[in-house]
């Protein structure tokens, strides 16, 4: 997929994912945040040459987006996705903590897709 493939992916993720969890399906929303986090960096990854097919090449990305500067716990906020991706399989978090994950993944989502994004 080229980038720009990756960031419309990700925004229709995330567009998904809302709906989900708008019908109370939590799980089924956690999974699909997961994926507009995943894209994200995938079209990073594609825009710098990267690998970016398994889970630490897509960390190895954001780590090296935190020490360019200016991206402060980008990694923290990658940490509560990947929380909220377990979840979706093993339905670990209480509501307070799913909320609090979904809104650290939507403003990384943002900022990832901000770094994608040409402009």
């Amino acid at each position: 997929m080229t980038p720009e493939e990756h960031i419309a992916e990700s925004r229709d993720a995330a567009r998904t994912a809302e709906r989900l969890y708008g019908e109370n399906r939590p799980l089924q929303g956690a999974e699909i945040t997961w994926c507009s986090v995943k894209h994200a960096i995938n079209a990073i990854g594609a825009q710098r040459g990267l690998r970016y097919d398994i889970y630490q090449q897509k960390k190895q990305i954001v780590r090296s987006l935190q020490q360019e500067g200016g991206h402060t716990d980008l990694e923290s906020q990658l940490n509560q996705a990947r929380r909220l991706h377990v979840d979706s399989d093993r339905g670990f978090m209480d509501a307070r903590q799913v909320a609090e994950a979904r809104a650290v993944t939507a403003v990384l989502t943002e900022r990832l897709l901000a770094i994608a994004e040409p402009g």
